[in-house]
């Protein structure tokens, strides 16, 4: 990354309703889980004025290497091709694959090596954060329709974000945790043990699943 740099950082919320200052009040909504379409749809107006636009949840932590790969990956590739980063958490140390357990992360066919490493398409689109150039923000506007408001996977949040990455293929590295990953630092499995995950999944008929996870603990 360059040492200087232009940067604008904006604080998308509801006045009053935010633990920090806003810079961008959305208190206007009637709906405040619509707060990332329209975040996008903000972002979406000045896609003339950046090189690169990030658009993340408040409980996501973006390691410096993670972008640095994104732009290395972007020189390489085609205009409907992203490196997606992997959702984790962190406990104890470890790291730990946040999406596959709670929404069951399907594989695609689409695969690629990339710097050595294997990167496969999810079904699952979801990390919380949505990052891309300004020819693919074009691309993307070209591509989606801005009106839209309603739910393409989860909830309002997360089909913002499946909206916006519409037009991608969304490449994630399939085996390497370490690699390419943003830190959810909120905890939505407080017990990550492998009996407590395995029951939950089988409870779901998710042996394939389990498995995923099992490969993935074990290969990090």
């Amino acid at each position: 990354l360059p040492e200087v740099a232009d940067v604008e950082i904006f604080v998308c919320g509801i006045q009053r309703r935010s633990l920090v200052s806003v810079d961008k009040d959305f208190s206007w909504m009637k709906d405040p889980r619509q707060l990332i379409f329209e975040s996008l749809h903000e972002m979406a107006k000045r896609v003339d004025d950046h090189h690169y636009f990030i658009n993340i949840e408040d409980d996501i932590l973006l390691p410096r290497e993670t972008f640095r790969n994104v732009l290395e990956f972007d020189r390489e590739t085609l205009i409907n091709e992203c490196l997606h980063p992997n959702r984790i958490e962190v406990f104890n140390g470890k790291k730990l694959p946040n999406d596959p357990v709670r929404r069951r992360r399907i594989w695609t066919c689409q695969e690629k090596c990339w710097q050595g490493k294997l990167l496969r398409v999810a079904a699952n689109p979801h990390s919380g954060i949505l990052m891309l150039s300004r020819e693919k923000l074009r691309y993307c506007l070209q591509n989606i329709d801005l009106n839209f408001r309603g739910r393409v996977i989860g909830g309002e949040m997360e089909s913002a974000f499946a909206h916006f990455h519409k037009p991608f293929s969304l490449y994630r590295p399939y085996k390497n945790l370490d690699f390419h990953v943003v830190i959810h630092q909120d905890r939505h499995h407080p017990h990550w043990t492998m009996f407590g995950r395995a029951k939950t999944l089988l409870r779901r008929g998710g042996i394939k699943d389990m498995l995923q996870c099992w490969v993935s603990d074990n290969l990090v």
